[in-house]
């Protein structure tokens, strides 16, 4: 199970067959979107627009990976402070992630 994508943490290891299942991803730095909104408020549109384009990014890496997310949340979008400002945001994987048709639904 790999995702080839700048903005998805990497996966380290997994075992799907386990109960419960589980999966371990790279640590990522940085508070997530969730944090970062309840603690200042909405973000401004200038704010907003580059974390959305890497969400894009992300989803269509996870995507194309043959994945469904199925728990995408602000807790689940992480924001590094570290790095380019076009290369700050990664989507954490969830134990709910899942092979799934290749077609969005």
């Amino acid at each position: 199970m790999s995702v080839a994508g700048i903005f998805a943490a990497r996966l380290l290891d997994a075992d799907p067959e386990a109960d419960p299942p589980w999966l371990a991803t790279e640590y990522v730095e940085g508070p997530s979107l969730r944090a970062v909104v309840e603690s200042g408020g909405p973000l401004p549109v200038d704010r907003l627009v580059p974390p959305t384009t890497q969400l894009c990014g992300a989803l269509g890496s996870i995507h194309a990976a043959g994945l469904v997310h199925r728990d995408l949340t602000p807790a689940n979008v992480l924001l590094s402070p570290t790095g380019a400002p076009g290369d700050r945001l990664r989507v954490a994987r969830t134990s709910t992630s899942t092979r799934g048709p290749r077609a969005a639904r």
